[in-house]
């Protein structure tokens, strides 16, 4: 651990960095401080912004996180953020004055307490105390006009209720004053208190955490635990009214659950052996025996919090238009205003212009709106991982859907085992195939295991050397001879022919079947049929897409052409690309992208990640493989694609959300501007009311996802 020797509001070990999540060349890591302690914030974003091994990143002070994109791993950032440099060597010496004389800075709440007992003093506490709480409330606003002025060269927002700010102290007018300055942090005021209430919603799914747990030993003894003792792999009795402790499997009982906090789904679910509970779930009715799989911060329920606590969400394209606009209209307003005033003389005007403000509004409702809108998703079982995906996926112009346990339900049936070796028979066949497969988590494989355990009670020999080439099969090496399971692309790819099995794989792929050949010491032994039915809702999903306007709807498979297109034809997709490889579907979507506009990628395997990350929006299920999960950009975490349209559904209301607020804060200050110019009818606190106020009734509509997500909950 380094020990850092500078002031103790800077100081910063390990035990101040905590590492939330990680995929390859991103990560998101907790920072003690970030959000109160804004030297803290400086020297961290000075550092990364110098460092060769940043290409980017973004703060999010309200949840204490830095999200990095980088080309090393966690523990190279780490060390470079706790160098002592790091802390104030590195600094240009006029910051390093500006943090070593830090300045006291007030919380939105102490400005707008200083601004209000200002306004209610009035006369009677004197000029000289109005004074000296504006000046206090003030400082924040002039030092982002300054600040902004200063390091960007341009005029902002903050630049203009600064001016008016300073030119009502100067002419002695405090009511006028503490108006502007009370407005100003009122929006301030409103944003944390969404963000609070939105950390309050993320807050009430982790409480399980703090219950009492009934721990079953060995003999069936029960012993009362915390839920923060439980380990994977420990029994636990749940009755009705429990909450859930954590993720597991049933083992023995019978219970309904009410689990909308994490799946969405509006009424209580019967849940029955062999089913997953997860934790932060109640039990409404029964009484279950379930196996731990996973315990805390590794529950399903804790990583959406963990991701919507760190989740940018002010990125999206449509407010940094709107911002630019806003900033861009500053300094021509100003040209006008100073050349109205040097004309007419009237101070008074020159305050009321210099008040009309179209773009702070915007900075406050429009991060309002996404952070409401990712809120009530998750709230609904969507885990959508920032702001910016919420756009595009308002915006999808086309998707593309992986086939097999993703419009299909994944649970595959083996319908027929076939031996095409005289010293091979069918038991032995399967048996080889199924141990070759353990490994994997593929619906194949689980089909096959399933069936050589369950159905035909066999004992799955092991497999050495085992590697599993994406899309294609699986080799390994079994009692020293070299097994290979795959498709038929995969046998010729290594060589070994596949004549003997040419009419069985016709008449499979006639019916629509699925087949594995499986080979022997490059020799091939037989063949194994399975079956995959499409989703039930899986059509009704694929027209509700193209009734809300996403025309192209397209299948990825690496299947045969038979099998791809008896499941697209089931489920209403004219448009399949057969036996293509992971790298294919990525290029495809890569493409479709280019050609459409913003595209998504649905899957839920390890050969579907290429296509996730190239998508402009990468959706996967919550069954589906880690890599899958990590790549994907949005979570359904409701097994099936019941929630795909209720995804867009949010993501367009948030949008259009974000667009009525923009017409609002525009109308109301375009009004104030127009009544100030030619006529001077606006006074300056009128103009702080309108055009502050239309900010603030923007964030508060912007609130109402949240509100909508409370009174479902």
């Amino acid at each position: 651990m380094h020990a850092i020797n500078v002031n103790a509001g800077l100081a910063h070990t390990r035990a101040n960095y905590q590492l939330l999540h990680e995929v390859p060349g991103r990560c998101r890591i907790r920072v003690a401080r970030l959000r109160v302690d804004n030297a803290v914030r400086e020297r961290i974003s000075h550092r990364l912004s110098c460092s060769p091994l940043v290409s980017n990143f973004r703060l999010n002070p309200a949840c204490d996180s830095i999200t990095i994109e980088h080309m090393g791993q966690f523990d190279a950032l780490l060390e470079m953020l706790l160098q002592p440099s790091t802390m104030l060597a590195t600094l240009p010496t006029g910051q390093l004055q500006k943090i070593q004389n830090k300045t006291i800075e007030f919380s939105p709440f102490s400005a707008m307490a200083l601004a209000t007992t200002a306004l209610v003093l009035g006369p009677a506490g004197g000029f000289g105390l109005d004074l000296l709480l504006i000046v206090l409330t003030g400082f924040p606003i002039w030092r982002r006009a300054v600040t902004t002025l200063f390091k960007e060269r341009r005029f902002n927002v903050d630049f203009l209720d600064g001016l008016a700010l300073a030119i009502a102290v100067l002419r002695r007018e405090p009511r006028t004053a503490a108006v502007i300055a009370m407005m100003v942090h009122l929006g301030d005021v409103v944003r944390e208190l969404t963000a609070r209430q939105s950390r309050g919603h993320m807050r009430e799914l982790l409480d399980f955490q703090v219950v009492q747990v009934r721990r079953l030993d060995a003999q069936g003894n029960i012993t009362l635990i915390p839920a923060q003792s439980l380990l994977c792999d420990d029994m636990a009795l749940m009755m009705a009214g429990d909450l859930v402790p954590a993720d597991g499997m049933i083992c023995s009982g019978l219970a309904s659950v009410d689990q909308r906090h994490i799946t969405g789904e509006s009424v209580p679910a019967t849940r029955r052996v062999g089913e997953m509970v997860f934790a932060g779930s109640s039990i409404v009715e029964g009484s279950i025996t379930v196996q731990v799989t996973e315990v805390g911060a590794n529950t399903v329920v804790a990583k959406i919090v963990q991701v919507i606590a760190s989740a940018p969400v002010g990125e999206t394209r449509i407010q940094n238009y709107a911002e630019q606009f806003a900033d861009r209209l500053v300094a021509p307003l100003l040209g006008v205003n100073v050349a109205m005033l040097a004309l007419t003389g009237n101070v008074d005007r020159f305050m009321s212009m210099a008040i009309v403000d179209y773009g702070t509004g915007i900075r406050v409702a429009a991060p309002t709106s996404i952070l409401s809108s990712m809120t009530r998703a998750a709230r609904q079982g969507i885990l959508i991982k920032s702001g910016h995906h919420v756009e595009q996926l308002a915006t999808l112009r086309g998707i593309a859907f992986d086939k097999t346990g993703t419009l299909t339900s994944g649970h595959l049936t083996v319908l027929d085992v076939r031996p095409m070796h005289a010293r091979i028979s069918a038991d032995r066949l399967l048996q080889l195939a199924a141990a070759a497969e353990t490994q994997l988590r593929h619906p194949v494989a689980r089909a096959l295991v399933l069936h050589a355990e369950q159905v035909r009670g066999l004992t799955l020999p092991l497999c050495e050397d085992v590697q599993f080439v994406i899309g294609m099969g699986v080799s390994a090496v079994i009692a020293g001879q070299h097994l290979h399971v795959g498709s038929a692309r995969f046998m010729h790819s290594l060589g070994i022919a596949t004549g003997k099995a040419a009419k069985y794989l016709a008449e499979a792929e006639a019916h629509g079947y699925i087949v594995l050949l499986v080979a022997l010491d490059d020799r091939l032994v037989g063949a194994i049929a399975c079956s995959d039915a499409p989703r039930p809702e899986a059509r009704a999903v694929v027209a509700g897409l193209r009734a809300r306007g996403v025309a192209h709807i397209v299948m990825l498979s690496g299947d045969r052409e038979g099998v791809a297109r008896r499941v697209a034809d089931a489920v209403g997709i004219d448009t399949v690309y057969s036996e293509i490889l992971p790298h294919d579907k990525a290029e495809i979507v890569r493409t479709l992208r280019l050609k459409y506009g913003p595209f998504a990628m649905i899957g839920d395997g390890v050969n579907d990640s290429p296509a996730l990350a190239q998508a402009d929006v990468g959706i996967s299920l919550v069954d589906g493989a880690d890599i899958a999960r990590d790549a994907a950009d949005v979570v359904l975490m409701e097994e099936g694609l019941h929630q795909l349209l209720p995804a867009i559904d949010i993501c367009r209301d948030g949008m259009a959300l974000i667009k009525q607020n923009f017409n609002l804060i525009a109308g109301a200050n375009t009004l104030a501007l127009a009544l100030a110019v030619p006529t001077g009818l606006m006074s300056p606190m009128a103009c702080t009311l309108i055009s502050n106020g239309s900010g603030l009734l923007a964030t508060l509509n912007a609130m109402r996802p949240l509100l909508a997500s409370r009174k479902n909950a």
